[in-house]
């Protein structure tokens, strides 16, 4: 618990020195039961995050609930296929609710599991303006980070560059 506190702490002060006050919205792929969610939802104007498993989906509209967050709204689906419709239609428009909510993601929060990201993830993140990627397994890191950060046919200057870097060991004793 005191690791997640301190994870969850230093994701906002990131986060908080990133926006200068602006309204920006937030994307956040394999958002589990809403945790990075809770800490950083006061960040921006409205967040979507995308869960794969449906009882982490309910735990994160619990959790978000019992946090008295009202700006976020969970997606039950793969991350692959939310990517692949934000490519095709460039954005995001939430057609759940009345009247229908346009989202213009500044920020793409991204948590995957071991394996990392898929292809189509992968590219979704090249196209983004700022990506934060908390990551269990230091290769999948590796692995992504270099396709993300390709620059075409001239690979001397890369698309992003890394401008915070942690650690935190939420598995002690393994």
């Amino acid at each position: 618990g005191a690791v997640n506190q301190l994870c969850l702490g230093w994701l906002s002060r990131v986060v908080h020195s990133l926006h200068n006050g602006e309204d920006h919205d937030l994307l956040e792929l394999y958002c589990g039961a809403a945790n990075h969610t809770c800490a950083l939802a006061r960040y921006y104007r409205k967040v979507v995050c995308v869960e794969l498993n449906k009882a982490l989906c309910k735990a994160a509209e619990v959790n978000l609930a019992l946090n008295g967050i009202t700006n976020v709204r969970v997606v039950a689906g793969p991350s692959e296929k939310f990517a692949n419709g934000l490519l095709r239609r460039k954005g995001y428009l939430d057609m759940t609710v009345e009247p229908p909510s346009q989202y213009s993601f500044s920020t793409v929060l991204v948590d995957p599991q071991r394996g990392g990201l898929d292809e189509v993830t992968r590219e979704l993140l090249r196209h983004m303006p700022r990506i934060i990627y908390i990551s269990c397994n230091p290769q999948s890191l590796v692995r992504d980070l270099a396709v993300i950060c390709q620059n075409g046919a001239d690979c001397t200057k890369p698309l992003f560059r890394i401008e915070a870097f942690a650690v935190f060991d939420h598995f002690a004793y393994s």
